[in-house]
């Protein structure tokens, strides 16, 4: 944890090699400080946003280019070992307008740094609950790690230094780029596990569709079962790459009859011992 009221700054909780506890300061390898550090909050790091050269404190031998991470974007883990920052914004290179006292002409400056950066991102996020007022925390950082922009800069993400990447508020604001961005995201991350999703509609009068991950190439089963165990209705029986799938169903049996109103079960089998059931509701 970081620690302020104790010693007047922020200081990291270490653990010597008799197992004593002591602080120390923050160093270059870790920066992330209290509250950034916890886990329910999210942690903002800066890039450049333009070229910059500063001949000022800690970044007077810095030349800052253009999406490069900032000289003084905080680094993480936490001290639970918790991947910090969470995303990266706009924070180094940015003009601002001054107006300090009435009598003063106003003038620009060339500041930024992590509290530029935050500012970016808390900006972004109240216009995503304007349009979603519901949204949790969870579905917060879900959406800005599936659309965060990842390139030569930020490397293999999520990391210390930049975590999923850098923030795109274009594509967090827009649905159709962001379910566009979660299959992207999905083959990429959400693959590594299998897992079957809820039916979606459901209940429904005449189709729905089914989504599914599988870790691995292999031989996949997608069946309909009625509630008293018999095969309605084979979706899927065949070789498939590992990945996330889907699949509609139309309300139909192997003989392409409707079928009746009820609960029906669909199973996700694999040849390589993956077995997921679900429930699902038809109303005629």
């Amino acid at each position: 944890m970081w620690d302020f009221d104790k010693l007047g700054f922020y200081a990291y909780l270490d653990v010597d090699v008799s197992g004593n506890e002591h602080y120390m300061q923050p160093d270059n390898s870790c920066q992330i400080a209290y509250p950034s550090s916890c886990e329910d909050v999210i942690s903002v790091g800066a890039y450049v946003n333009k070229f910059c050269n500063f001949g000022t404190n800690i970044r007077e031998f810095y030349d800052c280019y253009r999406n490069m991470i900032s000289p003084i974007s905080g680094r993480g883990p936490n001290v639970d070992g918790i991947i910090k920052p969470d995303i990266t914004a706009p924070g180094d290179g940015i003009n601002f307008s001054l107006y300090f006292y009435p009598d003063e002409v106003k003038n620009f400056e060339n500041i930024g740094a992590t509290s530029i950066s935050s500012a970016v991102v808390s900006g972004i996020i109240a216009l995503y609950l304007e349009k979603n007022p519901e949204a949790t925390l969870e579905e917060i950082k879900k959406v800005m790690r599936i659309t965060a922009i990842r390139d030569h800069y930020t490397g293999y993400s999520p990391n210390n230094t930049w975590g999923y990447g850098k923030i795109n508020a274009l594509a967090m604001l827009n649905p159709a780029m962001t379910w566009e961005k979660e299959q992207e995201y999905a083959k990429s991350e959400m693959s590594k596990y299998d897992f079957l999703k809820a039916a979606v509609p459901n209940p429904f009068a005449n189709e729905t569709k089914i989504r599914y991950g599988i870790s691995r190439t292999g031989h996949i089963r997608l069946v309909i079962y009625n509630i008293l165990g018999e095969r309605i209705r084979t979706l899927v029986d065949g070789k498939q790459s590992k990945g996330v799938h889907s699949v509609i169903w139309d309300g139909r049996d192997d003989k392409g009859m409707k079928v009746m109103s009820g609960v029906y079960i669909y199973r996700l089998e694999s040849d390589y011992g993956v077995r997921f059931s679900r429930k699902m509701l038809i109303i005629r």
